[in-house]
């Protein structure tokens, strides 16, 4: 069973940490596990193929069973860019094996960060990419008071699947990563669609649209975004522009939204 685990997703917003609003780990069903509580997970890291003998983005992660104040599951990684271009986006793919009554099951998910999230905030979110040579934590926590008795955590596996560089090009085997991180973007294309729109029906005054990028307000259902991934995306979207709008004013918000 595949999940997409969105976090850290640092869209000017994560996410995560995404990220980072995500589907959960496997089995939500009941857990309360008999495995030792604040214990390292065996972590086994699958590295990109060398590149002029160099693993071009190196991962290294570590997974923690901690009880503080709930049992919970931390995957911690490390992103290390090792080419010479800056990193806008990337995802992380992960399983983890599970061991009940003497029998294995797995599950797995995504940790993804999208620090463009839209051309819009090009200059809003640049020192938010990965440069060269730097590096970036990407964390994910997840409880685990809920899965089945007996159940223990064996090992996880952790891999680079997809990282999208500043000049638009990519790299990794791409199992969903790209995916996830389309429909990200998409969502944030419609929802400045939609702030255009009322832009526009409000007499093009800027004042007269700030108030809908209060983060406390539910996304406008006309959008139809029926993936979390959408709506994820026009979150950040709402975010970033409210951001921009309070750091740089009325006038660099317009400019955006008349492009």
């Amino acid at each position: 069973m595949r999940l997409r685990i969105i976090t850290g997703i640092y869209f000017g917003i994560l996410l995560i940490a995404t990220a980072i609003a995500t589907a959960k780990l496997p089995t939500r069903s009941n857990l309360n596990t008999t495995q030792p509580v604040n214990v390292q997970i065996p972590i086994v890291i699958k590295q990109l193929p060398l590149s002029s003998g160099v693993v071009p983005v190196d991962l290294q992660c570590q997974a923690t069973r901690l009880h503080s104040p709930k049992e919970s599951l931390v995957l911690t990684c490390v992103v290390k860019n090792n080419t010479s271009k800056s990193i806008t986006a990337l995802s992380i793919a992960y399983g983890i094996s599970f061991e009940r009554d003497n029998e294995e099951f797995s599950g797995g998910g995504l940790l993804t960060q999208d620090a463009l999230i839209h051309p819009d905030f090009y200059e809003l979110n640049a020192r938010k990419f990965i440069p060269p040579g730097g590096e970036q934590v990407i964390e994910r926590g997840e409880p685990t008071e809920h899965l089945a008795a007996n159940t223990s955590v064996k090992s996880i596996r952790a891999s680079v699947d997809y990282v999208v560089f500043e000049d638009g090009s990519t790299l990794g085997p791409n199992v969903e990563g790209s995916g996830v991180i389309a429909l990200l973007r998409e969502g944030a294309v419609k929802y400045k669609g939609w702030l255009k729109q009322k832009y526009i029906e409000n007499g093009k005054l800027i004042r007269a649209i700030v108030p809908l990028l209060q983060d406390n307000l539910s996304l406008p259902a006309e959008l139809n975004l029926t993936d979390p991934m959408l709506a994820l995306g026009a979150e950040a979207y709402r975010k970033n522009a409210r951001d921009l709008y309070q750091k740089q004013g009325g006038p660099e918000l317009e400019k955006r939204l008349i492009r």
